[in-house]
């Protein structure tokens, strides 16, 4: 479960990111 999060964080982090960046 804890893997599953972390992977879910990361694709809503990565996307977030790459708005932030342009």
């Amino acid at each position: 479960m804890a893997g599953g999060g972390i992977v879910l964080i990361g694709i809503n982090l990565i996307p977030q990111l790459a708005t932030l960046f342009g």
